[in-house]
């Protein structure tokens, strides 16, 4: 698809790659899934990759009276 051969695949006579993969290639692709799991763990006992940390939050500017973006306050 990437180099723009889409006309290789499909379900026509001229396709070379179909449009649906096999069924035993389905079935490979769940045996491994199954037996990757079926290791006595489950999906959300998998540890993902590893975060960075967080850096320190920034302080927050606080009040400026002076500046130009300032709204006067209506009493």
């Amino acid at each position: 698809i990437k180099a723009g051969r889409q006309d290789l695949i499909g379900s026509g006579c001229d396709a070379l790659i179909p449009a649906n993969p096999p069924k035993a290639a389905l079935r490979a692709r769940m045996l491994k899934a199954n037996k990757e799991l079926a290791e006595g763990r489950y999906v959300h006992t998998v540890k993902g990759p590893a975060q960075e940390q967080p850096g320190p939050t920034p302080t927050p500017a606080g009040y400026r009276p002076h500046r130009k973006s300032v709204k006067r306050r209506s009493r």
